[in-house]
């Protein structure tokens, strides 16, 4: 996974592969650099576990979502889609990982940040190339929301 673009740091409607719900998944990863921005500016480290829950489960909901499409419809760039994820999967384990491990809050939050900068550039140059695999359907589901944890 290595990318040499360069990174837009909003969301564009160029962006869509239309498909509402996954379009809106896309959407939030870029809005959540300003929250990751508000966290930073209140050195809020529960902040930042509230962040990493929320990716922890981005990676695993709308993973699977973008998959299940994948294989549905034959998409040919399946395979490096897929291989990208499993590499996000295990970024975001390591910042758990190291937030559990009570390390510092700033390499908490460069972890957090590198892992956000290269899931906006995955959803600019690898994600874009799903355009059109499907017709736009109704969303149906929800915004993808952090677990209640007992």
């Amino acid at each position: 996974m290595c990318y040499s673009v360069a990174m837009a740091r909003h969301w564009d409607a160029d962006l869509k592969i239309g498909d509402e719900h996954i379009d809106s998944h896309h959407e939030e990863i870029f809005h959540l650099v300003s929250t990751l921005d508000g966290v930073i500016r209140k050195n809020d480290r529960a902040g930042l576990g509230e962040l990493i829950s929320f990716l922890e489960h981005y990676v695993v909901e709308h993973f699977q979502e973008e998959e299940s499409l994948m294989k549905k419809t034959r998409f040919k760039g399946f395979k490096e889609h897929y291989s990208d994820h499993i590499v996000f999967k295990a970024r975001i384990a390591s910042v758990r990982r190291m937030f559990d491990a009570g390390i510092h809050t700033t390499h908490v939050v460069y972890g957090i940040r590198q892992f956000v900068d290269q899931l906006m550039l995955h959803i600019q140059t690898i994600d874009v190339k799903m355009v059109g695999i499907t017709h736009v359907k109704k969303n149906t589901s929800k915004k993808i929301t952090k677990k209640k944890q007992k």
